[in-house]
């Protein structure tokens, strides 16, 4: 059916020099694959470059997620002495046979708690402070069952620990 000047077969459409397997066109010869401006010379086929430097870098402004918890910073150096002991101990004994020793938690310099056991510490008063080394700027002293504990508040990692059962 076709007219005279007119080149193409059945379902030529009305472009009618356009068949099916004519790449120059969406969904021709090149359907499946990039598209055909996509491989025109000066235009290469690849995706664009990333940005080098130090934010390409693994790890390079990321927290360590391998550990778990949050990127090591310095920190300051606490250690009770060995006189601050029976201190404690002394201010501490009234409320150390209610302690349960068999469900209390375990404490551990270097360690963290759970930030849901804060509200049952208890602040060391000032007049104990006074005893007792200075303690770093932003950390806190407390106690609970029978473990005196200097720790970060936001962090909740223990600087030290004294354990007045032990």
């Amino acid at each position: 059916m076709n007219r005279p000047g007119e080149r193409g077969g059945q379902g030529a459409g009305p472009a009618g020099n356009r068949g099916p397997d004519r790449g120059d066109e969406p969904g021709g010869a090149n359907r499946g694959g990039p598209p055909a401006e996509m491989n025109r010379p000066g235009r290469p086929n690849r995706p664009a470059a990333r940005p080098q430097g130090p934010t390409n870098r693994p790890g390079a402004g990321r927290p360590d997620f391998n550990s778990g918890r949050e990127p090591e910073r310095s920190r300051p150096n606490y250690q009770f002495r060995q006189q601050d002991r029976p201190r404690l101990l002394q201010y501490y004994r009234r409320a150390l046979p209610r302690v349960d020793r068999g469900h209390r938690p375990h404490f551990a310099r270097g360690g963290y708690f759970p930030r849901v056991w804060l509200p049952y510490f208890s602040p060391v008063p000032p007049s104990l402070l006074g005893y007792l080394p200075p303690i770093p700027p932003g950390y806190a002293v407390g106690y609970y069952q029978g473990y005196v504990v200097v720790y970060d508040p936001a962090t909740f990692f223990i600087l030290d620990v004294i354990d007045l059962l032990s």
